[in-house]
């Protein structure tokens, strides 16, 4: 019982909670509380997509919606049954996402189409390790 109790008390005190871990915010979803029928708010949590930032125009908004829903798809869904389909494919997709983002108007700055490319290029490389 009381080893029960201790385990209990240092899962509270020390453990690691999905709050304090470094870098596990998603990018793609904010939490928001959520509310009830009465439009009061409860305790519980939802996830919502992030809004677009404000002072772009509504073609960059367009934009970076593509971008964003191409990317998601690319970081979370990008596996056919647990396996994955193939490092060329995987650049073919990041090049799509690479094309879209071109479509910005006035064109990406050289330091952004830059360290875009280097990206791609580094994700090819480690994606030929085999784990």
């Amino acid at each position: 019982m009381t080893s029960m109790l201790a385990k209990y008390i240092s899962k509270k005190l020390l453990g690691e909670s999905l709050e304090n871990n470094f870098g596990t915010e998603d990018p793609y979803f904010e939490s928001v509380p959520a509310t009830k029928l009465n439009s009061k708010p409860s305790k519980k949590m939802k996830k919502v997509r992030k809004a677009l930032p404000l002072g772009i125009s509504e073609h960059d908004g367009k934009v970076l919606m593509k971008v964003k829903r191409r990317a998601y798809r690319l970081d979370s869904l990008f596996n056919c049954y647990g396996i994955s389909l193939g490092d060329a494919l995987d650049v073919f997709m990041a090049m799509m996402v690479y094309r879209t983002c071109q479509q910005v108007e006035g064109g990406l700055p050289a330091a952004v189409h830059s360290q875009m490319m280097f990206n791609i290029v580094i994700d090819f490389f480690i994606g030929l390790v085999p784990f």
